[in-house]
């Protein structure tokens, strides 16, 4: 893809219904969210775009959307970042 300039999107990062919930109160993602004082969807975020992920975050919600924008107020840690890289692997 990068040959080709391809960018990937998360268009849906969270996933979606009951799946993206359970993702979201994940108590590996949950730890790590309270440890930078954020929520699990920012850490979430925040984790992709270091990947190189553009976001794509669809919300209704004000509260929410002012969240989506908060992913540059904490860096993971090299740790973290592999806790969570390891949690779909595990799912």
């Amino acid at each position: 893809c990068k040959q080709h300039s391809i960018v990937f999107n998360g268009y849906s990062p969270f996933g979606s219904g009951r799946r993206a919930k359970d993702m979201l109160e994940e108590p590996k993602l949950v730890e790590i969210a309270k440890r930078h004082n954020v929520s699990s969807a920012q850490v979430v975020l925040n984790w992709q775009w270091s990947l190189g992920i553009p976001v794509n975050p669809e919300t209704a919600s004000l509260k929410h959307q002012k969240e989506n924008l908060d992913i540059f107020s904490f860096k993971l840690s090299t740790t973290e970042k592999g806790v969570i890289s390891r949690l779909h692997s595990t799912s």
